[in-house]
């Protein structure tokens, strides 16, 4: 997904990419970090991109990514 296309996404399609995402990067959903809808309809209806949002999140909170924890055997 580009970022020109998904800056005007619905946003229950946003969030579903950007919970793919999260749980993609760090190994947890919106559920596991206690996010409501209303915070994450913010950042959509500001046309932060999926991506976007993802990564501000991970450094905002300190998420270890999971490139960092994967077993290298």
């Amino acid at each position: 997904m580009d970022d020109q296309t998904s800056r005007s996404l619905p946003f229950k399609t946003w969030r579903t990419e950007a919970e793919r995402l999260l749980v993609a990067d760090y190994c947890i959903d919106f559920e596991d970090a206690g996010f409501e809808e209303s915070y994450l309809g913010k950042f959509n209806a500001q046309g932060v991109t999926p991506r976007e949002f993802i990564d501000w999140l991970g450094v905002k909170h300190g998420l270890t990514h999971r490139r960092e924890i994967e077993f290298r055997g």
